[in-house]
């Protein structure tokens, strides 16, 4: 397999979903082996973050990556449509503290790359295997990955909810499934936990646009879902 980058830059700009900030990134092709870096163009010296394991800060209602006390927020959207895509260089300016929610999915950000299309590096990508089964726990989560030659991906969610209740999906994901069955699932939040986030700072820029909003009597957002079980496609 080889790397690929974009053909052309694209742009895109909106407010943060947590921050309540707007902001515009401009996601740009990269040499062979750049991997996916985040540029913060508007500090001084435009810091670099790499999108890598280790710069992962916090994971709990976003993913922040962050280096040398410089981050960006709620970066998993653009991370999954790159990734969805299978691009491996990409340079990413960013003019503010989180990447913009958008429609609350990955889908305006994959139609936009769509558009400029994908240019070939003809360079073989690094890829890793998994040798042997691993299981990971945390509190109420489980997550085991097994060895493959493809990647497979089985979610199970099980909320106490009747709008939701317990979902099940498995995929074998390829930029085809990934571009058609979950690019354009969206976050999803429940009514009754909206001003205890807010206490904590977050989903300032939260609405119905970039949120599905569940309530006790089910969805609230006026259009409804755009899948039966969007809500572990999301996942």
């Amino acid at each position: 397999m080889e790397q690929f980058t974009l053909k052309e830059e694209v742009k895109l700009e909106g407010i943060g979903l947590h921050s309540g900030k707007y902001a515009n990134i401009l996601i740009k092709p990269a040499p062979v082996n750049t991997g996916i870096i985040f540029m913060r163009t508007d500090l001084p010296e435009r810091p670099i973050i790499d999108a890598i394991v280790t710069n992962v800060i916090e994971v709990e209602r976003e993913v922040i990556i962050g280096k040398d006390d410089v981050s960006v927020q709620t970066v998993e959207h653009l991370l999954a449509a790159l990734t969805g895509l299978e691009i491996d260089n990409a340079i990413i300016e960013i003019n503010g503290p989180e990447v913009p929610i958008l429609d609350g999915s990955a889908k305006l950000i994959v139609e936009a790359i769509q558009k400029v299309g994908l240019k070939n590096q003809n360079k073989p990508k690094k890829i890793y295997r998994i040798r042997e089964p691993l299981t990971i726990v945390k509190d109420e989560t489980l997550l085991i990955l097994l060895p493959s030659t493809q990647l497979k991906i089985s979610y199970t969610i099980d909320f106490n909810h009747k709008a939701l209740g317990a979902q099940y999906k498995t995929l074998i994901i390829t930029p085809e499934t990934f571009v058609n069955e979950l690019a354009s699932a969206r976050t999803f939040g429940f009514e009754h936990e909206i001003e205890y986030l807010r206490s904590k700072g977050l989903i300032k820029g939260g609405s119905l646009e970039n949120a599905i909003v569940v309530g006790e009597n089910g969805v609230l957002n006026p259009e409804g879902l755009r899948f039966k079980d969007e809500f572990v496609r999301h996942k």
